[in-house]
């Protein structure tokens, strides 16, 4: 509901200088860096005639005239600009009469009546623009009859009637573009009755009834394309009972109940062609029980335990072939101890230790036909200590040792008949020097030029064939 906001009067500050009575007797006062703050005159001690009121800067603040200390006859307030900012009249320290409220550019922000600080008959706010904000009526300060509300671009936003200061009757609400957006009726402020609104394009946006200012009964909302997006029931504004929701094609996405407002029972959602992409129980808007999720083609994806809205126990992944993806247990959402990840074809992947959520211990890797293809230790989900690397036969192809997920130390690469290929060190990350290489045969071959993490790299095949030369810059391969 839009209403007319008038700018803040400011209070007009009165200084009444105590000491001995002078009559006539001219008056100033000063800010501390010495700038004129007020000046005026009193008579018998008392703020008298014209006083004039300024900014620290020297600019005029105020204007207007005081009567036995009492603001009297039309007073001039202005911004920091220089611009007026409030123009109006006052009998006996009470505003009365037309005031006019501008903006800083000069435009009117605001016209009306008061008597005795109360608004009375028809006000007018603006926008910065010059254009009509509100128009309406008000009677012992509360709106009144008919209002109006217009965009800056002079389009009719909201239209509709005030009974004692609270919106009464129907109101009808505009989008910019001139479309109906809401259709809506109050009865002593409060939203009664059949409900509408409606987007820019001219679709229903929303449909159903309200009591007391509540939403009750059945309603539906829509999508931008006119196609439903929910349909349920409230009742005293919460959702209540069977709710439906459905994504912009038309095909159902989610469905269950509502108690008081918050999801409870069971909840199924769907992938957007139809199959199940998840079901289980919901307990004061969170979820709790055993949940599933399923792959589009109905295979189960998971299934497991959920406690306050958290993964817990033992939880069973699955590839939308129907075999294992994986096992293991949570503890608040993160999972724990030993967890087992398999591939499509049902051999084991990998399979280790987790302490909240993070890799620890010892974890091996495997190749498909099930031979140790990694293997090393975890502290807080990086890599630290030994590491070996095999090929599919069991051959080992490389070791070394990890700090805090970075190779750090002697670092040694194999062919795949177990001759020694090269030696390098690492420096936390950074290849910092290559100590031998080899060939298949174990023949020396040319190291480069690598020195403290600065030089070149060269790569070899089995039979000692250069492969590649590279530069290393500050450890790192130069790209």
């Amino acid at each position: 509901m839009n209403k007319l906001t008038i700018n803040t009067i400011l209070a007009l500050p009165i200084l009444f200088l105590f000491g001995s009575c002078m009559v006539n007797e001219e008056s100033k006062e000063y800010y501390e860096n010495g700038q004129l703050l007020s000046i005026g005159k009193t008579f018998n001690g008392k703020p008298t005639g014209e006083w004039k009121y300024y900014y620290e800067d020297g600019q005029l603040e105020q204007i207007g005239k005081i009567v036995d200390g009492k603001h009297s006859g039309e007073w001039e307030i202005y911004h920091r600009n220089g611009q007026v900012e409030q123009i109006g009249g006052f009998i006996n320290d009470l505003r009365n009469g037309e005031w006019k409220f501008y903006y800083k550019n000069g435009k009117l922000v605001s016209v009306g009546v008061l008597i005795d600080e109360v608004k009375t008959g028809e006000w007018k706010e603006y926008h910065d623009n010059g254009q009509l904000r509100n128009i309406g009526y008000f009677s012992l300060g509360k709106e009144t009859g008919k209002w109006e509300t217009f965009f800056s671009n002079g389009q009719l936003k909201q239209t509709g009637n005030y009974l004692d200061g609270l919106p009464s009757g129907e109101w009808l609400t505009y989008h910019e573009n001139g479309k109906k957006y809401q259709l809506a009726k109050y009865t002593n402020g409060k939203l009664v009755g059949k409900y509408k609104s409606y987007f820019e394009s001219g679709y229903l946006e929303s449909i159903g009834e309200m009591s007391d200012g509540y939403k009750t009964g059945e309603w539906k909302n829509y999508f931008a394309n006119g196609e439903l997006k929910e349909t349920g029931n409230y009742s005293l504004g919460e959702k209540s009972g069977s709710w439906k929701e459905y994504y912009p094609s038309g095909m159902l996405h989610q469905t269950g109940n509502y108690s008081f407002g918050k999801k409870t029972d069971e909840w199924v959602s769907y992938f957007e062609i139809g199959s199940i992409k998840q079901k289980g129980e919901f307990s004061d808007d969170v979820q709790n029980g055993k949940w599933y999720e399923y792959h589009e083609n109905g295979q189960l994806k998971s299934s497991g335990l959920v406690s306050n809205g958290e993964k817990e126990e033992y939880w069973q992944g699955y590839y939308n072939t129907g075999k294992t993806a994986y096992t293991g247990s949570y503890h608040i959402g993160n999972k724990i101890n030993g967890w087992k990840f398999y591939s499509n074809d049902g051999g084991i992947g990998r399979e280790g230790n987790y302490e909240s959520d993070k890799q620890t211990g010892e974890w091996k890797y495997y190749h498909k036909n099930g031979k140790i293809k990694n293997t090393g230790a975890f502290k807080e989900g990086l890599q630290n200590g030994e590491w070996k690397l095999y090929n599919p036969e069991g051959q080992l192809t490389k070791q070394g040792n990890f700090v805090d997920g970075k190779q750090n130390g002697k670092w040694q690469d194999y062919f795949n008949n177990g001759q020694l290929y090269t030696v390098n060190i690492w420096d936390m990350g950074k290849l910092m020097h290559v100590v031998s290489c080899f060939d298949g045969r174990g023949n020396n071959l040319d190291l480069g030029t690598l020195k403290d993490g600065n030089g070149t790299v060269k790569r070899y095949d089995f039979g000692g064939k250069l492969l590649e030369e590279y530069e290393i810059v500050n450890g790192k391969r130069k790209q």
